[in-house]
């Protein structure tokens, strides 16, 4: 990403969902029967630095006649890469938020429904 570029959304490519219910697993579909899905920002962002995306998964599965979909919903915040930890880029890695990222979180999940008119 150069800097100066705006990010209005960060997309990610689903290879494959699944769900885990008494012991059996089934496979999910996307709701939106694409294989993407993406996290809005409210506020559009030019990066003037390097920067990392901390994103907010809220999913919801529903078991539909068709079998069970996936609804994908989320947002994301920009954050500068000074604010991140050694390892926080690994796949499956864990670690706390701060109270400020879970208001800029929370802030962003509320723009975005009134934006949508929830």
């Amino acid at each position: 990403m150069l800097t100066g570029s705006a990010i209005y959304t960060v997309g990610f490519t689903v290879v494959s969902v699944a769900i885990n219910i008494n012991g059996t697993v089934y496979q999910v579909a996307l709701a939106t029967g694409g294989t993407s899905i993406s996290a809005t920002l409210v506020h559009p962002v030019t990066l003037n630095e390097s920067g990392a995306m901390l994103i907010d998964l809220n999913p919801v599965v529903v078991n539909t006649p068709t079998g069970y979909q996936l609804i994908p919903s989320m947002v994301g915040v920009l954050k500068p890469q000074s604010e991140f930890h050694a390892g926080d880029q690994n796949v499956g890695a864990k670690d706390q938020i701060s109270q400020k990222d879970k208001q800029e979180l929370d802030q962003a999940s509320g723009e975005i429904g009134r934006l949508l008119g929830w």
